[in-house]
């Protein structure tokens, strides 16, 4: 199962506004695209990987939830494995950046590696403090 660190965070965006009752997805705008930079969307092709499989498959991309104002900044995740689509990802996915869940998970996430490592440190200090100093000639 993918973590929240999996996703890449590079500030694609998607439109999304309300048309009367009817929620109207646009399209994605791609950060690498402007220039000749090179991101995880389109380092292997000509196109950005996001943008593909949004311009196919549309909201059912989404695996999160976010208000309706505007521009919603998302992270994405590639699934490998060849498609008709891609020939890297089989799949793409997207969640919005704010999404409450997403947030809370990514948070958790890296306050459990800041522990880690904080336990690591220790450890090691321990095990510094417990070698026999060197002898002196």
């Amino acid at each position: 199962m993918a973590k929240p660190s999996d996703f890449i965070q590079d500030h694609h965006t998607v439109s999304i506004r309300w048309d009367e009752d009817t929620l109207k997805i646009g399209s994605v705008w791609c950060p690498w695209e402007s220039d000749d930079s090179t991101g995880m969307c389109n380092r292997l092709r000509d196109y950005c990987v996001v943008e593909r499989f949004f311009d196919v498959y549309g909201a059912e991309l989404n695996i999160g939830t976010t208000s309706v104002d505007g521009p919603v900044e998302i992270a994405w995740i590639g699934v490998p494995g060849g498609s008709d689509i891609d020939s890297e990802y089989s799949q793409v996915w997207i969640i919005p950046v704010e999404d409450p869940d997403f947030r809370a998970a990514l948070f958790t996430e890296r306050n459990e590696v800041d522990q880690a490592m904080d336990q690591d440190e220790i450890d090691a200090l321990e095990a510094l403090l417990e070698e026999e100093p060197p002898e002196e000639t």
